[in-house]
C-alpha cells in the first residue's frame, strides 16, 4: 500500500499521479492534465513534455522530485508531509537550479578565485 495514503496499491504512477497529496499539488499549481489510469508513468511524463511550456515542465519536474522526497521520508522517517511543504520544496529547489545554472552570475560571484576549471 502506499505509504502516504494507504489507501492504494504503490505504484509510480500513483505516487506521482493520483496519491491524493500529488492531486493536491497539481491542483494547487494549477497544472491541469489527464491521466490514463492504465497507462503508465512514462507516457504521462512524455505527454506532460510535449504539451506543457517550458516553466511548468520544470515545475512538474521538481514537484515529482519533492513528491519522492516526501515520499522517502515517510517511509523512513515515519513523518508526514503536507502540500504547501512539498510545493515549497519544488519551487526553492527549481529557483536554486536556475541559480546555479546563470553562469553571469557565478562568474561574478567568483572574480576572485581562480581555480583550475573543474568546478562551477
Amino acid at each position: 500500500m502506499c505509504p502516504v495514503c494507504s489507501s492504494q496499491v504503490e505504484s509510480t504512477s500513483h505516487v506521482f499521479t493520483s496519491c491524493p497529496i500529488a492531486l493536491a499539488c497539481w491542483r494547487r499549481l494549477r497544472i491541469n492534465f489527464v491521466f490514463d489510469p492504465g497507462g503508465s508513468f512514462r507516457s504521462w511524463l512524455e505527454l506532460i513534455f510535449q504539451t506543457l511550456p517550458e516553466e511548468s515542465v520544470c515545475s512538474v519536474a521538481m514537484v515529482c522530485w519533492s513528491l519522492w522526497m516526501a515520499r522517502n521520508k515517510t517511509v523512513w522517517k515515519k513523518k508526514s508531509t503536507f502540500v504547501m511543504e512539498v510545493i515549497a520544496s519544488a519551487r526553492t529547489g527549481l529557483d536554486q537550479w536556475k541559480k546555479a545554472q546563470d553562469k553571469i552570475a557565478l562568474n561574478s560571484l567568483c572574480l576572485e578565485y581562480k581555480g583550475d576549471g573543474a568546478e562551477l
